[in-house]
C-alpha cells in the first residue's frame, strides 16, 4: 500500500516527496524498491568527516548530470543524518520549490 503511494509520486513529473515516521520502519527500503520498479536509478550522498558545502553541490551537479543531461530517471535519497549543515536543507529546498541550486 505504501510503496505503491511512493511509487505513484515517482511516476509524476518532477515529483517529490517527504516520508516521515519513525526510523527502522522502512521508508528507504519502500523507496529504494519503488525506485527499481520504476526503472530509476537511486542516488544518495556518501558523508565524510571533510564534506561540507561544496562536495554537495558537486554531488547536486554529478545527479543534475544524469537526471538532466543524459535523461536518467533518479531517485534522490536525502536522510536526516545526512544534514551536516543547515545550508544542505535550504539547497534541498530550493531544488525541490524551484529546480535550482542556489
Amino acid at each position: 500500500k505504501h510503496m505503491l503511494r511512493i511509487n505513484r509520486l515517482m511516476e509524476m513529473p518532477r515529483g517529490s516527496g517527504l516520508l516521515v515516521g519513525v526510523g527502522g520502519s522502512g521508508k528507504q527500503s519502500l523507496t529504494r524498491l519503488a525506485s527499481f520498479i520504476s526503472r530509476a536509478m537511486c542516488f544518495q550522498i556518501t558523508l565524510t568527516k571533510q564534506y561540507n558545502t561544496n562536495a554537495l553541490m558537486d554531488d547536486i551537479r554529478i545527479l543534475y548530470k544524469n537526471a538532466g543531461h543524459k535523461r536518467q530517471p533518479t531517485t534522490f535519497i536525502f536522510t536526516e543524518s545526512e544534514i551536516k549543515d543547515e545550508v544542505f536543507l535550504e539547497t534541498i529546498n530550493s531544488i525541490l520549490s524551484t529546480g535550482e541550486v542556489p
